[in-house]
């Protein structure tokens, strides 16, 4: 980068020569012609040149959760009482709601009557058995009766067995009154209300699995070729305040044939911030390519346009000339798009102090 005075040749009348040598503030030198050339103060230019820069393409993905368990119930009963509400965080075996469960209550109960009743027999038979078994050691009772008393003993036996299963399957049908959370995390949605009727199959609440999210991208079926799994990709979701890589674990093989995307899915680390639904940016890194960059401090901005000082390669006079300024490229400044060739030399430091016209004075000498 070379430092440069700028100087402006203006032809001027004898009468504003002679007024103007009396003012200060400015070194004024006189030229052939009544011409007197002011010199600005220094600024510095530097030559276009072509450089590497990093080719991304930017995407819009979702939060959400990794793990969904979506809570119904196997009966069909009436909702008497909601222990949670959306948003509230639970462990694994919290109740979350209750179901009426009378008519299943009487089944127990009728249920532990008949095991009474079984195992009322299965005495009686088996008490019985005894006795005949002393008879037939005594040769009172024949063979045949005694395996028929032997054979009604078994029969109560496996009736005792029969009541237990019914009694623990009637348990089992009333445990289901109680809907509990099948693990730790958040309630996200809760899909039945106090006195509505629940059904087998239909879900009631939805459960996030807490510190287990996931990145969600749908990207473009072009880039199919520049993402893989394992890969590395910039991340940004500002309302969990996280910034950084996450790596690439799943690719969906399957193109949405709408919007023609395909999800790409990424783990979150755990910050207890992550919710489902946040908008998250991420920056595909797509290789390099040599693209013209000028420094920020060089882009004038007028209105809406965008320009820079351009040195005359013959002349030395500046021109301002307008150009389509493309993404920031940090730290090197901002890529050029149209509007400047390599070479071609700009002002970089000190534009504020420059107007078109203006002329470099090579008379002064580089700067470190």
């Amino acid at each position: 980068m070379k430092r440069y005075a700028i100087a402006a040749v203006t032809l001027l009348s004898a009468v504003t020569l002679a007024a103007g040598c009396g003012k200060s503030g400015s070194s004024q030198t006189l030229t052939e012609g009544n011409t007197m050339e002011m010199t600005s103060p220094e600024v510095a230019v530097e030559s276009i040149s072509v450089t590497e820069v990093a080719v991304t393409r930017e995407l819009a993905g979702t939060v959400k959760a990794a793990a969904v368990s979506r809570v119904s119930t196997r009966l069909m009963a009436q909702v008497i009482e909601i222990r949670v509400r959306e948003g509230d965080s639970v462990s694994a075996g919290d109740l979350l709601a209750l179901l009426d469960g009378r008519e299943l209550e009487a089944k127990v109960r009728q249920a532990e009557g008949g095991l009474g009743q079984a195992k009322a027999q299965f005495e009686l038979a088996a008490v019985t058995l005894e006795r005949y078994g002393k008879l037939l050691e005594e040769r009172a009772i024949s063979k045949q009766e005694y395996d028929q008393v032997a054979a009604r003993e078994k029969v109560a036996s496996e009736a005792v067995i029969q009541a237990e299963n019914a009694v623990d399957e009637a348990h089992t049908w009333l445990a289901f009154t109680e809907i509990h959370s099948p693990a730790s995390g958040r309630v996200v949605a809760r899909q039945i209300d106090e006195g509505s009727m629940a059904v087998p199959g239909t879900p009631l609440f939805s459960i996030e699995h807490e510190g287990n999210y996931q990145l969600v991208l749908p990207v473009d079926v072009s880039l199919s070729d520049n993402i893989r799994e394992g890969d590395s990709i910039a991340v940004h979701i500002k309302a969990a305040g996280f910034s950084g890589p996450v790596e690439v674990t799943e690719i969906v093989p399957i193109v949405d044939p709408m919007s023609r995307t395909f999800i790409v899915k990424s783990s979150l680390p755990e910050n207890g911030r992550f919710r489902t639904g946040q908008y998250a940016r991420a920056v595909l890194s797509l290789g390099t390519r040599s693209a013209a960059v000028v420094p920020m401090s060089a882009v004038v901005q007028r209105g809406q346009l965008d320009g820079v000082y351009v040195v005359g390669e013959k002349s030395g006079r500046l021109t301002f000339r307008i150009i389509r300024r493309g993404k920031e490229v940090v730290p090197q400044g901002y890529e050029v798009l149209s509007g400047l060739r390599p070479g071609e030399r700009i002002v970089v430091e000190g534009v504020e102090t420059v107007r078109d016209g203006l002329r470099v004075s090579d008379t002064i000498k580089e700067r470190g």
